[in-house]
């Protein structure tokens, strides 16, 4: 609640700012109608634990939790994100504040809308920056994005914050027509865009649309040192943690995420951005924005007020970069990438409504609300689909009509009585309602301390929800490594192990204790809650495991060894064991080795794999007893292969 107080406060004194009495009116309306959705939303977004029961995730939700925990000290999967939004959910996680981060967010896009519409009331006529703020609160798939526990949303955020602070500022020589002169805003704005760098990167773009705004239209300005001390702050951010990440977790193996191999000039993703872009803002919204362009266009050439033809050319630009990017140069797809654009969009909007907010007659009031309410309601309606989904478009709000975006769709009729549950409103409230119940008391990360780390047993790549959503998910309930593990890969040491059942997470996971003979530590067995261990398999602490296998000894000795050269500074680790007999340095290996990318390659892609590897360059290789270990480069990152019993085939490209 501070944060809500606080940011009426600051409303307030923006408000205080405006000559225009219309505007100020409008201002407090749309606070109002913020302060609504807040009010609906927000006590259905705080569930006792974020990692396990919150509903609006996408697929890398649980990842930006677990680099959160990794900052807060926990030993969990670090996949090297930008680190703003880890660094808010650590210092959360610390308070005991983790679960409240939804509403946050929530109050970060809302505050957001706000500054959008103080920054577009005074580029164009009150009305237009009302209407174009209303249908971005109003718009189903950004308010649903703003939901989800992701990075992009933050960062779009604060890409606007930025924008905003540039747009607003003067250099030195501002005439009075054009403001008093606040060149320091320049500085803000690169600090702000260096921060929505380090939450996605994203901003990277705007220094190039702010750019070649100053160059056309505020050239004065770049004789002062201000927006060369804000260009250096947004790009200094991102390169500071390039910096810091490189020194002080190099230990922790090299980042999973290499946005440079996502990187490359394509067409492939033209059509589906283009239907992204209808699916966010709804088809009457599109074609108001396609009308804006071109009046932000033909002001931006012709126009000769410096500062109206200035905002107009940085939003076109903006927009252009933002959008052009993700279509063109980078090689994944996912609507929620469009949010970046979808601010500097707003603009756009309001730049095409302006024409009729102007008129002054009952007929082009007239006009002026019906194409609003259009486009408005065209955002509004609920889809089918989740905000994240991009197959839906809204074609009408009334009568509800939708088109169906993928290959032999078309324009499908909505049932009214579905509108109401697919809103986010209704999900929310939905969502809230199916939660865990008090009584369903999840087991505290302490119970887990004394284990080393997790092995979860699967029997189809898909359980537990895929390897990728259970190495995170898991990984941040237990506050523990975890390793993706064939359970067929343990049946032929089950005589070796002690077995204890300890927990379970309803209703995902069972919890088991393990022990291996030879070695002090424990470790834990995970499986999906609907096929759990067999009841013959477990054995109590004490009963007595053997320890007499004939080379148990050797077995343990030489997987130390391995899991030591190993180390934990290899992004990958691939382990191709042998098949055709058994050999107990395979089981220590799955509990000793220290990374949490472990791939046990099954006999049916152990060819495939073999091929993949003996086309990667080797680095060095070392032999220990039966298995042969080498270091190479897979796709440009640092990966262990453990060759356990195979035939000594040496990869090419040494």
């Amino acid at each position: 609640m501070p944060a809500v107080i606080s940011g009426i406060a600051g409303i307030a004194a923006i408000a205080g700012r405006f000559p225009e009495p219309l505007a100020r009116r409008l201002l407090w309306v749309l606070v109002a109608l913020c302060l609504a959705v807040f009010a609906v939303l927000a006590p259905h977004l705080v569930y006792p634990d974020l990692n396990l029961d919150y509903p609006f995730v996408d697929g890398d939700s649980h990842d930006w939790i677990a680099n959160g925990l990794f900052f807060a000290g926990h030993d969990v999967r670090y996949s090297g994100r930008p680190p703003l939004l880890p660094l808010a959910l650590a210092l959360l996680d610390r308070l005991g504040l983790l679960p409240w981060w939804p509403v946050l967010g929530l109050i970060l896009f809302l505050s957001t809308v706000v500054a959008f519409y103080t920054l577009a009331a005074r580029l164009f006529p009150a009305a237009a920056a009302f209407a174009a703020a209303l249908l971005l609160l109003a718009d189903y798939s950004l308010q649903g994005l703003a939901l989800d526990l992701m990075a992009d949303v933050p960062a779009s955020c604060l890409l606007l914050w930025s924008a905003r602070a540039f747009l607003l500022a003067r250099g030195e020589g501002a005439s009075a027509a054009a403001g008093a002169a606040r060149p320091r805003r320049y500085l803000w704005s690169g600090l702000l865009a260096g921060l929505s760098a380090l939450t996605q990167p994203m901003a990277l773009l705007l220094p190039l649309a702010a750019g070649v705004t100053l160059a056309a239209r505020r050239r004065r300005d770049l004789a002062t040192r201000w927006p060369w001390i804000g260009a250096a702050l947004a790009l200094g951010c991102p390169a500071l943690w390039a910096l810091v990440r490189r020194i002080a977790f190099a230990s922790y193996g090299e980042s999973l995420l290499n946005h440079r191999r996502l990187l490359g000039f394509h067409l492939s993703g033209v059509r589906f951005y283009a239907g992204s872009l209808m699916s966010t803002l709804g088809t009457p919204a599109c074609l108001l924005l396609a009308a804006g362009i071109v009046l932000a266009g033909i002001r931006a050439w012709r126009g000769r007020n410096p500062e109206p033809t200035a905002a107009s050319l940085f939003a076109l630009l903006l927009f252009a970069s933002l959008l052009g990017f993700v279509a063109l140069c980078y090689l994944w797809d996912a609507k929620r990438l469009v949010v970046y654009a979808v601010w500097p969009a707003g603009l756009l909007l309001a730049e095409a409504l302006s024409p009729l907010a102007r008129l002054r007659r009952p007929a082009g009031r007239l006009c002026f609300a019906a194409v609003s309410a259009l486009a408005i309601g065209g955002a509004a309606l609920p889809l089918p689909e989740p905000a994240y989904d991009a197959t839906w478009a809204a074609v009408s709000p009334v009568p509800p009509l939708a088109a169906h975006l993928a290959i032999g769709g078309g324009v499908i009729p909505l049932a009214p009585a579905d509108l109401a549950r697919w809103s986010n409103f209704g999900k929310a409230a939905g969502a809230w309602a199916a939660r865990p119940r008090p009584e369903i008391r999840r087991p505290s990360p302490a119970l887990f301390a004394a284990a080393d780390s997790a092995l979860y047993l699967y029997d189809r790549p898909e359980d537990g929800g895929g390897r990728y959503r259970t190495l995170t998910r898991l990984s941040n309930a237990l506050r523990k490594p975890v390793r993706f593990v064939p359970r067929a890969m343990l049946t032929p040491y089950w005589r070796l192990l002690t077995v204890t059942p300890l927990a379970q997470i309803a209703p995902d996971y069972a919890i088991y204790r393990l022990e291996l003979p030879g070695l002090a530590a424990t470790w834990l067995l995970v499986t999906p809650a609907d096929r759990p261990l067999d009841p013959q398999l477990l054995r109590p602490a004490g009963a007595g495991a053997s320890t007499a296998a004939p080379g148990l000894t050797r077995a343990l000795a030489e997987a130390t060894a391995i899991a030591a050269w190993v180390g934990r500074g290899n992004a990958y680790v691939a382990l191709l064991p042998s098949h055709d007999r058994d050999d107990p340095a395979e089981l220590y290996l799955l509990a000793l080795l220290q990374t949490t990318e472990l791939y046990v390659v099954e006999p049916s892609a152990a060819a495939a794999t073999r091929s993949l590897f003996a086309s990667s360059p080797v680095e060095s290789e070392r032999r220990f007893g039966n298995a042969r270990v080498l270091a190479t480069r897979v796709r440009g990152l640092r990966t262990a292969v453990i060759l356990n019993g195979h035939a000594d085939t040496r990869p090419s490209g040494r």
